[in-house]
């Protein structure tokens, strides 16, 4: 029997097709079949101290850093299973105690969301919270601020009957500013004039000596702050006062009287008088004496 070339071809075609459908077959008999995935354990977003955080500090987000954590992760960092997640909950807020380098954020660590410590919580121990008030020129234009720290200047007026004169003293070196509060307006005498007077009250941390030096000068003068750098702190010294003589370097007039013996006449000359360097401690002794004279009761034997 002839076969024609048509024929022929067609049946090639066939066997070709019939080829490649054979190994498609087999290509997807040999396709490995899928495993069934594991459940992947959840995560959690752990907002952690980037460093060691301090009672009283602002949280800024360089204080923050993120980790992604699992259950058992957080379990074994001995991490608490309550903490803050979101980082807007924490920016801006204040520490009311020390948070060390990898510790989670809670609420109770911080202080009521727009608060903040309490000038009693930041005091030192054994020390004094004192407000005075300063003339709002001489509170160093705003550059006073809360944590600056300060010399307290004193400037006494002249007391004829206490002979004293009128001088500046450095009465507190190296104390800390705890709080400027508001500046009001009051009258005041100087120099014989009523003045209107802008004053600033400042908190200051003192020791209980300071806190009556305060005291003692209250009434008696105006004080003023000169700001200082905080590692320059000598709690010990103090700077001697200083009257106008004294800085200008000029003369003062000694005490001199004439004798007339018979004829002879003699002139005496008494030494400068001793100006001493302001002493709270022996002004406000006088004051309890002057008190203490006045409120003193009758003899009972004198009164007839």
């Amino acid at each position: 029997m002839r076969v024609s070339p048509g024929t022929l071809l067609l049946g090639v075609v066939a066997v070709m097709f019939g080829l490649l459908g054979a190994y498609i077959v087999q290509k997807n008999m040999q396709k490995p079949q899928p495993v069934a995935e594991v459940n992947a354990p959840n995560t959690y977003v752990v907002p952690r101290a980037s460093m060691d955080l301090q009672a009283g500090r602002e949280i800024t987000m360089g204080d923050i850093i993120i980790h992604k954590l699992t259950a058992d992760q957080i379990r074994q960092e001995g991490l608490p299973t309550s903490f803050m997640t979101r980082t807007s909950d924490i920016i801006g807020r204040t520490l009311r105690v020390d948070v060390p380098r990898g510790a989670s954020f809670d609420t109770p660590l911080f202080y009521p969301e727009g608060t903040g410590p309490s000038i009693i919580e930041r005091l030192d121990p054994g020390m004094r919270a004192v407000t005075i008030k300063v003339e709002a020129d001489e509170a160093v234009e705003g550059f006073a601020t809360p944590g600056s720290w300060v010399d307290v200047l004193y400037r006494s007026e002249a007391d004829e009957d206490e002979q004293l004169p009128e001088m500046t003293v450095s009465l507190l070196e190296g104390v800390r500013i705890m709080a400027v509060n508001s500046t009001t307006t009051e009258m005041r005498t100087i120099n014989g004039k009523r003045q209107a007077m802008e004053e600033t009250s400042v908190t200051l941390e003192v020791t209980p000596d300071q806190a009556v030096a305060l005291r003692v000068v209250n009434g008696r003068g105006t004080m003023a702050l000169a700001l200082r750098h905080p590692d320059d702190i000598n709690p010990n010294g103090q700077l001697a006062g200083m009257t106008m003589d004294e800085l200008l370097n000029r003369p003062v007039n000694k005490d001199r009287i004439e004798v007339f013996r018979g004829r002879a006449i003699s002139q005496v000359e008494f030494r400068e008088r001793f100006r001493s360097n302001f002493d709270p401690q022996k002004l406000a002794n006088k004051d309890v004496n002057k008190q203490a004279k006045a409120e003193k009761p009758a003899d009972a034997d004198s009164v007839k």
